[in-house]
């Protein structure tokens, strides 16, 4: 941590500042955009331990709704003097961070660090079961609506039968135990790949596609640059398995499913991806 920043802010003129700094996340840039500090209320939040954040690039470590895109360009316009809005979260976190970033100046007219300051809000979560009351009522609401869906649409209720999801093989073997009485009997839907690099082959071969992963898949990529080059290269969008207190769930971002562990979650699993995506 920059201590004379820090120093600077709590000990500093503005009242307001010191305010927010109490009260708010704060997380410290240079201009390289990798994280050189940030205050407890922000390790609180984050439930991690500060050695995951320390002199980690910012952008690899978090994402955005708008994409990683929209965060590099948000450090971009702060190192250049202009402040800006800045939305982000961490896949494996509950917690979304809405804030700003904005320049420091010690001397001079270039930016000599970066600080984002930032409220936390909870991401949605959705369990299957209100997920499958949702389908029901908005298909009972277009039938009173008198809208006709032609027999050869996919309705809410009929899964694409031509659509792959790609497995993805984690450390943890946890995909494997949760799919394996599908892949056992040769499902046409699912494609069982043994690393994250295997699965961005497999998306330029297949189309539409889904990919299925942990957080730690096999491979040498990181599951935040798999999801990052399989919507920017192959239009796939990359959904996230975890298991959370005897629960599973599948994440993408902005939305947040939770399964009980059962003999068919599976079967669940593909048919609720089939519809959403």
């Amino acid at each position: 941590m920059k201590a004379g920043l820090l120093a600077m802010i709590i000990l500093g003129e503005s009242p307001y500042l010191k305010d927010l700094v109490r009260h708010f996340n704060l997380i410290v840039l240079d201009t390289q955009g990798r994280i050189t500090g940030f205050n407890n209320q922000f390790i609180q939040t984050s439930k991690r331990k500060e050695e995951h954040f320390l002199h980690q690039p910012f952008v690899r470590i978090f994402d955005s709704d708008e994409g990683k895109a929209h965060l590099q360009q948000a450090i971009r316009q702060a190192i250049s003097g202009q402040p800006s809005s800045i939305q982000f979260y961490q896949f494996e976190n509950r917690v979304s961070f809405q804030g700003v970033i904005m320049p420091v100046y010690d001397q001079g007219h270039t930016p000599s660090s970066l600080i984002v300051l930032a409220k936390e809000e909870e991401r949605h979560q959705v369990h299957e079961e209100e997920l499958e009351n949702f389908w029901q009522r908005a298909q009972k609401m277009i039938e009173e609506a008198g809208i006709v869906v032609p027999e050869n649409e996919i309705g809410l209720e009929k899964k694409d039968e031509n659509s792959k999801i790609i497995l993805v093989e984690d450390k943890m073997g946890l995909v494997v135990s949760i799919f394996k009485p599908l892949i056992n009997k040769e499902n046409p839907q699912l494609v069982l790949v043994p690393t994250s690099e295997a699965a961005l082959e497999w998306a330029e071969v297949i189309k539409p596609q889904r990919i299925i992963s942990t957080y730690s898949p096999k491979g040498l990529m990181e599951v935040s640059d798999l999801a990052v080059m399989a919507r920017q290269n192959h239009d796939a969008t990359l959904l996230l398995l975890s298991s959370d207190d005897g629960e599973l769930r599948l994440e993408d971002g902005w939305l947040d499913i939770h399964f009980k562990r059962e003999a068919n979650t599976a079967n669940k699993i593909i048919e609720l991806v089939s519809k959403i995506y």
